[in-house]
């Protein structure tokens, strides 16, 4: 406009000169002089609005010239000072409004100066009359929208504009954290390039009011820290503009850079990255949830964050944890980045140490305990805990407040739900699948891989198809974190609600987290927006179903985890925990845990012996079997110098010809690799007194294998056997104190008896039989073909003797077929029972071989004994073999590491935890009725047992194998080598009698 009124004024003036000049003369014509210096006076006037024209064309070039490339240099501090950058959002002059008051009323530094980048001079007009003695850049790379503004943008342009030394980068409406501009300049006389950064913290703008008047982040009050979000962002960056050859990598922009930053710490060039602290902006936007989804995922990172102390010439305390956040997420995560979130508050001291108890027993690691207090924090990390600082947390809180117990339904407790949700949502963004769970719980076994990888949200079951919210695993995709998001938006609803009326405690309904999770994913799913699944409710027990209504023990499965809820109190929960014998923790605040028990069993052994084994042969009134064992058994390929023992016990059995033709069999065997020993009863000792027959003095020390006479065993069984022994038994790096043996046979039976399912092979058997690893762990003991280590087996001898003369003891193992084994026989041949229970009792398993998949069939059964199946006691006619024997030697398969070796459970379930954690089964039965273990009560099975024992006394005169008079007579005794009985030795030279 200036230029166009300049062009008219100079128009106008030529024409006047023109018609002057002419009125002049005519004047003169005339003989009337006149004025003759008005044409002079006129010629100056246009003199000067011709230079006003000239003048506003400079300034119009050289605005249009400037939106190409800042010309002019600005007046700016000192190069050893630090300028305060910002990026101006021009369609937003109320919130740049307030944090032009927040930096007019606070009491910056004298030497800090304030920049902001603008992207025209009309946004630098607004910042002149809003923030006065501020400088204005305007540049074209600069967005009206601050997140899209780069980086590389901001420092071009402060470049162009001439500023020098240490500038701070950030957006508008951010309240910076306290000591930045001190901290800032130490980092720069490290005279090395370097990054100063802090995570952006943010909340609604609706409580920028409140942050008025504040600069630093200790200034804000209590309200805002505990509405505070987390991000992926960068609140600002810190660095010295004037080295431009030495300028570390930066971040492409401020959104997700803290992210970038994160991943690029492991950067081949040498820098400083130092972590300044949290910003807090107080902004319009939200997270952004979708955004967020598209980074890709965190990776550990080679290096780490300096914090301002950590500085060489800097003593004072760390400005905040935030840079330790992903370095505790990492060291505690699993493989698939899954990890556990525990809360700990006031109050809760006894009850975190038995559940960290619980998890030192299974071997669980991959958890951290959060805390909102520095001093808790600095005690769990000294005694060795894994914990995380919420600093968030405890700023969000009254004074006093984090040492101080909430109860349910209280404000205070609705403020700490509330952060809770928020510092979850920190964790979704950082990239990790999430598990939020109560302390007041006990995790028996890992619980991650009980979650379904297709689900985004699962839970305990509550209310019908409700999930609990004290245990909630999210896992990390785009659609969970829109779910957490919008989940920590309604709780922050909920507490301004409950903080305005005090009064709807007493009706608290759903303004809880819980009832947000609900609602919003049964919103989602029906959009099919999200898959939200119930957690296996026998598995994942309340404190209702397991210690009121015993569901899981009913039913047979063994929980994953049990939460103590329905009982309100502290000390109600840990007098239920300790009723049912779920206490583990010791007294004290840190009074460490129970010790395991021991046993005498668990003991290494000499890693130098030879293997040492004896097979005793188990024969009564079958000779044709027998015949077949024996001659299988000849066939056995050892290597030069193994020697094997062999024993043969002949049962008695008066006036049966099949009983003289299978000691005449057993006379006439002979045994050219070891020690023969061979024992013919004069008295009956019924089968079970011939398993439970101890060792002799000689044979102490060996590994007993046990083989009855309709088992066959494969020519190559030695061979598997003693690699096995070798790898993991006699190797005391791989010495595993719970295996009580080897077991020869396929494992097929499957003795969880559970409603609706009786000898149903779960999945899990079902696909390690089929197609798992060539060995795996089980409880359940194998009597066909069985190798027993020494030591279990002594014990097992000792501890039957002492339950048989208790009379009020069964063997009974809840829930397991081989409990109806022993109502049925009461003791007289099923001697099986017996190990079972006491393989439960102390946490025992074998170690069974999974030869299936080398069979050509491998639908057929292949493994290193087989049962022939003959007409007699277990069979009603002859049944033929059950499988086929392996024909090749241990050489050609890989043998796995112990610790990659499977361990299932009586249920046939893949135990999830440490092997050993097996032996706290027990513990969930301490307070169960006695039907757990039989389908009547406790009368009715005493009544059954009684009649039980009556009908073998009736079958005494039909001279059956199965005859049980003298085994129950001396039920309540130890077997062993006595009178009744007529020894026959014999070695490669030598021969003896008695």
């Amino acid at each position: 406009m200036l230029f166009r009124g300049a062009l008219w004024s100079l128009l106008r003036a030529k024409r006047r000169r023109s018609s002057g000049i002419a009125g002049s003369q005519q004047a003169l014509l005339n003989g009337n002089g006149g004025d003759a210096r008005k044409p002079c006076i006129r010629r100056g006037w246009t003199w000067i609005l011709l230079l006003l024209a000239l003048t506003a064309l400079l300034v119009v070039l050289s605005q249009l010239r400037f939106c190409r490339t800042p010309v002019r240099r600005v007046l700016l501090p000192q190069p050893n000072q630090v300028n305060f950058c910002v990026v101006f959002e021009n369609d937003s002059n109320r919130l740049f409004t307030l944090w032009a008051q927040m930096r007019q009323r606070a009491s910056a530094p004298a030497s800090a100066g304030t920049i902001v980048l603008a992207q025209t001079l009309h946004g630098c007009a607004s910042v002149a009359n809003a923030l006065p003695g501020s400088v204005c850049i305007a540049h074209p790379c600069v967005s009206q929208q601050p997140q899209n503004t780069s980086t590389g943008c901001m420092v071009e342009a402060l470049r162009s504009a001439g500023v020098q030394g240490p500038v701070v980068l950030y957006e508008m409406g951010t309240v910076l954290p306290p000591l930045l501009n001190d901290t800032l300049m130490q980092v720069s006389a490290q005279r090395q390039p370097f990054l100063l950064v802090g995570e952006r913290l943010q909340v609604d703008s609706a409580l920028a009011s409140e942050a008025v008047g504040r600069v630093q982040t200790t200034d804000l009050p209590e309200r805002v820290w505990l509405r505070a979000r987390h991000t992926l962002d960068l609140g600002y960056i810190g660095l010295h503009v004037s080295r431009p050859g030495k300028m570390p990598p930066l971040p492409p922009r401020l959104i997700g850079g803290w992210h970038w930053v994160y991943q690029h710490l492991g950067s081949a060039q040498p820098h400083l990255v130092v972590d300044g602290g949290f910003a807090l902006a107080v902004a319009s936007r939200q997270p952004d949830a979708e955004a967020t989804s598209k980074l890709p995922p965190l990776a550990p990172p080679q290096s780490r964050m300096l914090l301002p102390h950590e500085l060489p010439t800097d003593d004072r305390a760390p400005t905040s944890d935030a840079q330790h956040f992903y370095h505790k997420l990492w060291s505690r995560a699993d493989a698939q980045r899954n990890v556990a979130l525990l809360y700990y508050t006031v109050g809760y001291e006894k009850l975190m140490q038995n559940w960290i108890c619980w998890c030192e027993r299974i071997g669980f690691r991959h958890y951290l305990i959060v805390v909102n207090d520095a001093e808790r924090y600095a005690a769990l990390t000294a005694a060795g805990i894994p914990a995380i600082h919420d600093a968030v947390w405890s700023r969000s809180l009254p004074h006093n407040a984090a040492k101080t117990s909430a109860d349910y339904g209280t404000v205070d407790f609705q403020r700490i739900m509330t952060r809770r949700t928020l510092f979850l949502e920190r964790v979704l963004l950082a990239g990790f699948h999430l598990l939020s769970a109560d302390l007041d719980s006990v995790w028996l076994q890992d619980p991650f891989p009980h979650m379904d990888p297709q689900c985004d949200l699962s839970g305990q079951a509550h209310n019908g198809k409700e999930i609990s919210g004290g245990f909630v695993h999210v896992r990390n995709h785009d659609r969970s974190r829109q779910l957490w998001a919008r989940v920590a938006q309604c709780q922050l609803q909920n507490l301004d609600s409950l903080e305005a009326s005090p009064k709807q405690i007493a009706k608290l309904g759903g303004l809880h987290e819980q009832q947000c999770i609900n609602d919003i994913a049964a919103e989602m799913e029906a959009k099919h927006l999200l898959r939200r699944c119930q957690l296996h409710p026998r598995r994942f027990p309340d404190g209702r179903a397991f210690f009121e209504q015993h569901q899981p023990q009913k039913d047979n499965y063994y929980p994953v985890v049990i939460h103590n809820n329905w009982i309100v109190g502290t000390a109600a929960k840990e007098a239920r925990f300790q009723k049912h014998g779920l206490w583990l923790a010791q007294s004290g605040r840190h009074g460490g845990c129970m010790p395991a028990s021991a046993h005498p069993a668990h003991m290494h052994i000499d890693s130098r012996a030879p293997l040492r084994l004896l097979v005793r042969v188990l024969c009564a009134s079958r000779p044709a079997e027998l015949a077949q064992a024996l001659q299988a058994l000849r066939k056995v390929v050892l290597d030069p110098g193994d020697r094997l023992d062999v024993e043969i016990s002949v049962d008695y059995l008066p006036g049966s010809a099949a009983n003289q033709q299978v000691r005449v069999l057993a006379g006439q065997f002979e045994w050219p690799h070891g020690r023969l020993r061979k024992i013919f009863h004069t008295t009956h000792q019924g089968l079970q007194g011939q398993w439970l027959r101890p060792y002799d003095v000689e044979n102490d020390g060996h590994l007993l294998m046990v083989l009855e006479d309709d088992v066959v065993l494969s020519p190559m069984f030695y061979r598997w056997v003693k690699e096995a022994v070798r790898r993991y038994y006699l190797n005391a790096t791989a010495f595993d104190p719970q295996l009580f043996g080897v077991m020869l046979q396929r494992q097929h039976a499957v003795m969880a008896l559970r409603r609706h399912i009786k000898n149903a092979t779960p999945s899990d058997l079902q696909q390690v039989v089929h197609s798992g690893p060539l060995l795996f762990r089980y409880p359940l003991l194998c009597t066909w073909g069985p190798v027993f280590f020494p030591r279990h087996w002594h014990a097992f001898l000792l501890w039957q003797e002492e339950k048989r003369r208790d009379p009020a003891f069964v063997p009974c193992v809840p829930g397991l077929e081989t409990n109806l084994w022993y109502l049925r026989n009461m003791g007289a041949t099923a001697w099986s029972p017996y190990f079972v229970r006491y393989a439960f009792d102390h946490g025992l398993y074998g170690l069974y071989f999974n030869l299936n998949r080398f069979h050509a069939k491998p639908e057929q059964a292949l493994s290193l004994a087989v049962n022939t199946r003959p007409d007699g006691l277990n069979y009603h006619g002859w049944k033929g073999p059950i499988g086929d024997l392996i024909t090749f030697g241990p050489e050609r398969v890989d043998w796995p590491d112990v610790s990659h070796i499977p361990t299932y459970d009586f249920a046939s379930d893949r135990w999830q935890a440490h092997p050993h954690a097996l032996a706290l089964l027990p513990r969930l039965y301490t307070r169960f009725p006695p039907d757990a273990c039989y389908p009547q009560s406790r009368v009715e099975f005493m009544k059954a047992a009684a009649a039980a024992v009556a009908s073998n006394q009736r079958n005494q005169s039909t001279g059956a194998v199965g005859d049980a008079s003298d085994a129950q007579r001396r039920l309540h005794q130890r077997q062993g080598n006595g009178a009744g009985s007529t020894v026959r030795a014999r070695s490669h030279n030598t021969s003896a009698s008695s």
